[in-house]
């Protein structure tokens, strides 16, 4: 993320950055997993209060991630998705596999990736052991996970609910998206990394005595 900072010239301030507080965003950086998960949720619920207070109307949602855990995943969309004020979520570096399914999460309006960023889609997977039954059910509830996320992310770009399902099978095992390639698939609406802009403003008011 960017920031900017703009004063009214008559105000006399040395250094503008002095008299207000950071803008709020959350990062998440790194392989989704139960822990990480848990960070992402107490740091938006942390975020979301201090933007509301602030008078802050968008939250940014920074991510750089190969993906992970679905379970995980999962418990991250409904907290953004419990959100009271709007999300925007910005591609930095990468967004593969559940970390992909994560950036569509945010308002359609602003969902922005860097020019040299990545979306990488692929098939879930996930090491099972135990007997044949176990094996087998733990199969079906990763058939299970993965046809809600291809549903979630399908739903958030705006196509049928099958769309991300049926065209990544087209693209073989592992799926590469570059930025442009994302806009057009409803992934982005942005490329680019957004700017955050704060005004400080003159006022000058007349008192009658």
């Amino acid at each position: 993320m960017r920031y900017v900072i703009k004063s009214d010239p008559r105000l006399q301030i040395e250094s503008p950055y002095e008299l207000i507080a950071a803008p709020e965003v959350v990062y998440f950086t790194g392989e989704i997993t139960e822990e990480t998960g848990g960070f992402f949720r107490r740091d938006l619920e942390v975020a979301e209060h201090n933007a509301i207070a602030a008078g802050q109307e968008i939250l940014p949602v920074c991510i750089d991630s190969a993906g992970g855990c679905l379970y995980s995943l999962m418990g991250m969309i409904d907290a953004m998705e419990a959100c009271s004020i709007k999300l925007a979520t910005v591609v930095e570096s990468k967004a593969m596999s559940a970390g992909a399914v994560l950036i569509t999460c945010g308002d359609s309006e602003y969902r922005y990736m860097g020019p040299n960023a990545t979306v990488m889609l692929h098939s879930a997977s996930g090491g099972m052991q135990g007997t044949t039954e176990e094996v087998e059910n733990n199969a079906k509830e990763l058939r299970r996970l993965e046809q809600i996320t291809n549903e979630i992310m399908s739903k958030n770009c705006g196509h049928k609910k099958n769309f991300f399902a049926t065209e990544s099978k087209k693209h073989g095992p592992e799926w590469f998206i570059p930025a442009k390639e994302a806009k057009k698939l409803g992934i982005i609406s942005h490329i680019g990394i957004p700017i955050l802009e704060t005004t400080i403003t003159f006022e000058h008011k007349l008192k009658l005595k």
